[in-house]
């Protein structure tokens, strides 16, 4: 039995994921805790998992989770989080990829860690490109040429944005992390995020197959969508639900800060009213008051049980945020995509490659929104599609690669990350292995050779040879 420790980024989106890890750790036997910035207590709690809040490491009046997640890393810095953590003796820790650097002062004093991503990896990857960006690879000589291109401008806009500190966060976790610069081992990942390539495992919170073929590395993992059933949190009126194919549309909980999305969901709610052959749930979030004229066929709340809706959805109307492409994909239903921001556009773009739906602008006109719903309604082929995701979503959520990987690195930790000059002199290589054989130097990887094994099981490797 292992102790392990979550450390999410204080959002609800997240949590999710790292909640259906927590409960089948402890199904295994594992003990499981949470800490948790003030901002996303109360969601924890509400999910009855244990948490251990960290206000008494953030200093100052703090106003939002940029500022909780800045106080936490000067608590890393002066030594106060490690302090903390080592009190709990863990086995382990998990922590949002976002705030990986939390992890150097961790493995200073020796307790291994994992990071764990919640969508697709966000470096640019030259055949994947950015999950930040609209594009879907073609195949010939134009294709080629589009996508070296476009790798090119990827790196030449993530290198403005680092040389202007885009977000001073960057800076902060150099300086008052490390103390000084970071070892050449720790690179920044090229991309538009705060994230470094750490010599941990990294989990990714998706199937594979949703996602275009990219290049492998070394010590990431794909361990399933990771969705966990969650129900009765939100009271809903299902009785007035009547048999009349439904329409689900909810634009996540930052649909406020999507620009058009307002307007796109009075398209909607035009639209809805001019059909009344189906029924509607639409969530407003906080985009503007269900007191707004609402259509006799329209069930509007400001949250809605998603999970519990979608089970019974024809189509899905969202903003396409990872959480709610896995859950719509998992209940087998098409949708259509009004993305706003981050990895949204990107997941736009598989989802329309595997004919899992449409994609359209927020600032569409009535008559393209319809036209794009009209067709997800009517014509079969979205739907077949979607199933036949949805049966490599259903095996791969059922996986117990993520806890596997968890309880290994827990048994054999890897080596810790040292900032000597002696280590700085490997450069740090995350790619996988070349056809010849040889390893990259690196510190000690977990790597899954193969794929899972009739008895579930995976044989991990570690290597901490340095190159000849």
């Amino acid at each position: 039995m292992k102790t392990v420790l979550l450390l999410p980024l204080p959002e609800i989106g997240h949590c999710a994921p790292a909640i259906r890890i927590a409960r089948r750790l402890r199904a295994r036997g594992n003990t499981v805790k949470w800490l948790a910035l003030p901002a996303i207590c109360g969601h924890l709690e509400n999910a009855g998992e244990e948490v251990l809040p960290l206000v008494s490491l953030l200093r100052g009046n703090l106003t939002g989770h940029l500022q909780e997640r800045r106080a936490l890393i000067e608590a890393a810095a002066d030594g106060r989080f490690a302090q903390f953590v080592r009190a709990l003796s863990p086995d382990v820790v998990v922590v949002d990829v976002i705030l990986s650097l939390l992890l150097l002062p961790l493995q200073e004093i020796g307790i291994p860690g994992l990071t764990l991503s919640v969508t697709l990896p966000d470096d640019i990857d030259a055949k994947a490109l950015s999950p930040w960006l609209d594009y879907t690879p073609s195949s010939g000589l134009w294709g080629s040429i589009k996508r070296r291109v476009l790798f090119a401008g990827l790196h030449l806009v993530a290198w403005i944005l680092r040389l202007y500190d885009f977000e001073n966060l960057v800076d902060m976790g150099r300086r008052s992390l490390i103390g000084q610069q970071l070892p050449k081992t720790i690179l920044r990942r090229p991309g538009f995020t705060v994230l470094y390539h750490l010599p941990v495992p990294e989990l990714i919170a998706c199937s594979e197959t949703f996602d275009f073929p990219r290049e492998q590395v070394l010590h990431r993992h794909f361990v399933g969508p990771c969705v966990e059933a969650m129900k009765n949190l939100v009271p809903f009126p299902f009785d007035e639900l009547d048999g009349r194919p439904l329409v689900v549309c909810a634009f996540g909980s930052m649909a406020h800060r999507y620009r058009g999305h307002r307007n796109a969901l009075c398209r909607i709610l035009e639209i809805a009213r001019e059909r009344p052959q189906w029924q509607w749930v639409v969530s407003t979030g906080q985009a503007f008051s269900t007191s707004t004229d609402i259509p006799a066929n329209v069930i509007a709340r400001e949250w809605l049980p998603q999970w519990e809706l979608l089970q019974r959805a024809a189509l899905f109307i969202t903003h396409g945020g990872m959480a709610s492409v896995k859950e719509s994909i998992l209940a087998g239903v098409p949708m259509l995509i009004i993305p706003g921001a981050c990895d949204q556009p990107g997941n736009a773009a598989r989802v329309m490659h595997w004919g899992m739906g449409l994609k359209i602008d927020a600032k569409a006109t009535k008559g393209r929104l319809a036209g794009a719903i009209d067709r997800l309604l009517t014509e079969p082929g979205f739907r077949a599609a979607t199933r036949k995701m949805q049966a490599h979503f259903i095996k791969d959520n059922e996986s117990s690669r993520a806890e596997q990987l968890i309880e290994q690195t827990a048994e054999c930790p890897l080596t810790q990350i040292p900032f000597t000059p002696r280590w700085n002199q490997w450069p740090m290589d995350t790619r996988m292995p070349s056809k010849d054989g040889a390893i990259p130097p690196a510190c000690m990887d977990l790597h899954v050779e193969g794929k899972e094994s009739d008895n579930n099981t995976f044989v991990l490797n570690s290597r901490n040879e340095p190159k000849e």
